[in-house]
């Protein structure tokens, strides 16, 4: 068998099927980083925004624990301390308690 001599060079029209075969991959590359970058910028703005509603929320809920807080508070503050109030304290007279026994006319009845 003869074997036939290999060409060494390429013909002129494979050559610019390889370069167009080149270019046409770079283009689908760059389409695809294209649409891949889009997407990425349309998922930052999403998240973005997602954040802004998270934060909007967490202000909503700290103004509304804040005001809750004081609005029991409050009342509560009234039913706990009644009570108290009431007692009679033990121990040293507090100020009130001390007014209030100065406030007395003094005993004027005799021990005979």
């Amino acid at each position: 068998m003869i074997d036939a001599p290999e060409p060494k060079t390429r013909s002129l029209v494979d050559e610019y099927c390889l370069q167009l075969g080149i270019l046409l991959e770079r283009r689908t590359t760059q389409l695809a980083l294209i649409a891949s970058k889009e997407q990425a910028q349309r998922a930052a703005a999403l998240a973005e925004e997602a954040m802004r509603q998270a934060q909007e929320a967490d202000r909503a809920k700290t103004q509304f624990l804040a005001n809750m807080t004081h609005e029991l508070r409050t009342p509560l503050n009234a039913i706990i301390g009644f009570p108290k109030s009431s007692r009679p304290q033990r121990g040293r007279p507090t100020r009130r308690s001390t007014r209030a026994i100065s406030a007395m006319p003094a005993c004027t009845c005799s021990a005979s």
